[in-house]
C-alpha cells in the first residue's frame, strides 16, 4: 500500500510531503490521474477522504473496476450512500465500509458469540458509548497540533453531513451494535442533539457555515425489539477514544470497554482474555499477537485482509464470506438520517427503512 492521493487538488503539495513522512513512495494529483495504474499496479483503494468526496472518488474507481473500501460513514449524505451501494452491485467489484473498531478482538468475539452462534435474538438491551474530547475548543481557538484541518471539515455540516458527533463516532456504534448482533436497526427514538462547543453556525474566512452536532444521543431498536442506548459526545475533556459498550442478554451481560482494557471482555463480570478469542479472522490474519498494537493500523488491516481474500478467492475455509459491504454502510446513513429526523421531531420514533439484502437495493 504505496500509492496514494493525498487529498484535495488545492492541498496536495503540503499533503504530498505528510504522505511521502507515512511511506508512500508514489502520490498522484488526483484520481483519475490513479486510476491509469490501478490495474498494474494494486487491486485495491482505500478511501479515506472527507466525507463528502466519498461519492465523487468510490463511483470513479467502481465504474474503472477498481475495489474499493471506504472510511466511514459510507457518505456525508444517504442519497450519496445510496448512488455509491448502487454503484457497487452495477459495477461487480468487492467492496467494504471500514468501521475499523469492528476489527478490534473483543468485538470479533462478540460477533462470534451472538450473531454467529445465532444467540443474538437474546439480547435484551444494552449501552453503547463514545466520549472524545480533541473538538472541545472553538475552530478559530485551535492550532494545527490539536487538528484544527481535520476539525474543521467534521464541523461543517455540507463537508461532513448533518452529523459531526453523530456521523463522526456514533456511527462507529452504529456499525459495532450491528457487527456484534447481525440484527437490522429498525427505528430510532428518543433523539438529541446538542451543537455546544461552535453553537449552530460558524464562520470561517468570513463565510458562515452551518455546524455539526457534537453531542448525540439516541435509542436504537433492533429487529428482535431489543432497544440500545446510544451516545457519542467530541468535547469531552481527558478523554481521547474511549469507545465502551454493554450488551444485555438472556444468559449474559457482555461488556468491552477501549479506554481502560481493549484486549478483554468481560461476561458476567468474568474477564475473558485476547489469547482465549476465537473468531476466525483471529486465527487467519497476520496482525499478530491478535491483541497487541490495537488501533486503526492493526484493527483495520484486519477488516483489509478478510476483504483480500474475497478479492483473490482465498477465503480460507470456515471463514464467513466478509460482513461489511457498502450496503452495510448505506444502512448506517439510513440509520443517521433517522436520528436526524427523531431530534428535529422532539425524539419521535422514526422507522429507518433498513435495507435487508442487495436485491432490494433501489434501482
Amino acid at each position: 500500500m504505496n500509492h496514494c492521493v493525498p487529498g484535495r487538488p488545492e492541498n496536495i503539495e503540503k499533503n504530498a510531503a505528510i504522505a511521502a513522512k507515512l511511506g508512500f513512495s508514489t502520490c498522484y494529483t488526483d484520481i483519475n490521474e490513479a486510476i491509469k495504474y490501478f490495474d498494474s499496479v494494486f487491486p485495491l483503494a482505500i478511501i479515506a477522504t472527507p466525507n463528502d468526496c466519498h461519492e465523487r472518488d468510490a463511483i470513479a474507481l467502481m465504474e474503472n473496476r477498481v475495489n474499493v473500501a471506504i472510511d466511514k460513514p459510507l457518505a456525508h449524505t444517504v442519497e450519496s450512500a445510496l448512488k455509491i451501494a448502487q454503484a457497487a452491485r452495477r459495477t461487480g467489484v468487492k467492496n467494504a465500509i471500514l468501521p475499523t473498531y469492528c476489527g478490534y478482538p473483543a468485538i470479533l468475539e462478540v460477533r462470534k458469540r451472538l450473531h454467529l452462534s445465532g444467540k443474538a435474538g437474546t439480547i435484551r438491551g444494552g449501552s453503547f458509548n463514545y466520549y472524545q474530547g480533541w473538538l472541545r475548543k472553538k475552530y478559530a481557538e485551535m492550532t494545527p497540533e490539536e487538528g484544527k484541518d481535520q476539525a474543521l471539515w467534521r464541523k461543517i455540516e455540507e463537508k461532513s453531513g448533518a452529523g459531526g458527533a453523530l456521523g463522526d463516532i456514533l456511527s462507529h456504534l452504529l456499525f459495532q451494535l450491528y457487527f456484534t448482533t447481525g440484527l437490522p436497526i429498525v427505528a430510532v427514538k428518543h433523539a438529541n442533539r446538542r451543537f455546544v462547543v461552535e453553537g449552530r453556525t460558524m464562520v470561517v474566512d468570513g463565510r458562515t457555515h452551518k455546524t455539526t452536532d457534537d453531542d448525540t444521543s439516541v435509542i436504537c431498536v433492533l429487529e428482535n425489539g431489543a432497544e440500545i442506548n446510544c451516545h457519542a459526545v467530541q468535547y469531552a475533556n481527558d478523554h481521547r477514544n474511549d469507545n465502551s459498550f454493554e450488551l444485555w442478554t438472556t444468559d449474559e451481560t457482555l461488556k468491552w470497554d477501549m479506554a481502560s482494557h481493549p484486549e478483554i471482555l468481560k461476561i458476567n463480570n468474568q474477564l475473558l482474555a485476547a489469547e482465549a478469542f476465537s473468531h476466525p479472522w483471529l486465527k487467519h490474519t497476520n496482525t499478530l499477537p491478535s491483541f497487541h498494537g490495537e488501533g486503526w493500523h492493526d484493527a483495520g488491516s484486519r477488516i483489509l485482509q478478510a476483504l483480500a481474500w474475497e478479492i483473490t478467492n482465498t477465503r480460507p475455509e470456515g471463514v464467513e464470506q466478509f460482513p461489511l459491504d457498502t450496503l452495510v454502510g448505506l444502512n448506517v446513513n439510513k440509520v443517521i438520517d433517522a436520528v436526524v429526523c427523531s431530534a428535529e421531531n422532539d425524539g419521535q420514533r422514526v422507522e429507518t427503512g433498513w435495507i435487508n439484502s442487495w436485491d432490494d437495493l433501489p434501482a
